[in-house]
């Protein structure tokens, strides 16, 4: 099935911004250029399930790529992300955010200023968009993943989507939103901060996956002016919103068999998720939304905190996960 990218970078310099383009990218990772009304049209036309009025019906999920990341790189991510979901049970419609990000270590403050810019776009490109598609009986649940500085990005769209009228002219809101690794301070997900006021109001239901491990993250505090704990190294705040939840992924990263070289790269870290089975199953359970966050079978109740979790590092078995993925779907 063809995938979809909303691309911000400049066609002749990749690390700049550009005006958004509307991309359909097909099994062999052919890229066509659409208009937007066109690239909604086939978005929409891409759900195989429909309702009885003949309106798309399923999921869909955007992608917000982090730091660090070439067009090529997305691509590549976004082929991964899509196969892994598959495996895994997932069957909706999945689009990708790319803004323009260097694609090199040394790029991060340049990167930074370009999410900040990207953040508004996200709102006009994106939402928007998709918000003014919503009819009374369309069935699309739409969800956000984002790794890295994406979140950041999300976060920084959120906090402005309320100021846009074109936005708000209906109601609106996402399914599930999911940040792995996010690269926004700890405190900007409390109750009464912007991240945590705005994701609380705008999605269903808020996971955050974090790594005490990750010393990317480590580095970020001191690199972008706000030198406090970011929440995909330790997790949320303790007066965060309470649609909010944790999934610590530290004993997942601290059991991997890995080589020293692997253990002592940053990057290792901060990207293992997208390489384990564990995170998929939790994520496919958490985005088909149909059960609630304390029975998903793949992780366990760190502590005595309702909204705390570790992932197991045991996999449940084959049909546990079969079962829960039909109870996930069948009560969303």
């Amino acid at each position: 099935m063809a995938a979809f990218m909303i691309s911000l970078r400049a066609k002749t310099n990749e690390g700049k911004m550009g005006p958004a383009r509307y991309l359909r990218i097909e099994d062999d990772g052919a890229q066509t250029p659409l208009s937007p009304t066109a690239w909604r049209k086939a978005v929409l036309d891409s759900f195989g399930e429909k309702t009885p009025q003949g309106l798309p019906r399923g999921d869909l999920l955007f992608f917000v790529h982090g730091f660090n990341t070439s067009f090529k790189d997305a691509l590549k991510g976004d082929a991964d992300n899509r196969a892994k979901l598959a495996a895994h049970g997932w069957t909706g419609v999945y689009v990708s955010y790319d803004w323009p990000s260097l694609g090199e270590t040394l790029g991060y403050y340049a990167d930074r200023s370009n999410a900040r810019a990207s953040a508004n776009a996200l709102i006009d490109s994106a939402l928007t968009m998709f918000v003014g598609a919503i009819v009374p009986d369309c069935q699309v649940r739409v969800s956000l993943m984002a790794h890295s500085m994406g979140a950041f990005v999300v976060r920084q769209a959120f906090s402005w989507a309320y100021q846009d009228v074109k936005t708000n002219a209906k109601a609106w809101s996402i399914s599930q939103l999911v940040l792995v690794a996010g690269d926004v301070s700890q405190g900007s997900l409390s109750a009464d901060q912007d991240g945590g006021r705005w994701f609380n109001k705008y999605a269903g239901r808020t996971t955050t996956y974090s790594n005490r491990f990750d010393s990317v993250l480590k580095i970020s505090d001191l690199k972008n002016g706000e030198p406090t704990p970011r929440a995909g190294r330790v997790g949320l705040p303790v007066d965060a919103p309470a649609s909010f939840c944790d999934i610590d992924c530290s004993a997942l990263f601290n059991g991997l068999d890995l080589s020293l070289a692997q253990r002592v790269n940053p990057s290792t870290a901060h990207c293992f998720y997208f390489d384990q089975d564990a995170f998929w199953r939790d994520a496919v359970l958490t985005l088909e939304g149909g059960i609630d966050r304390h029975v998903i079978p793949t992780r366990a109740l760190l502590g005595t905190t309702d909204n705390r979790f570790t992932l197991k590092t045991e996999p449940i078995t084959a049909a546990e996960y079969r079962a829960s993925l039909q109870l996930a779907q069948a009560g969303n």
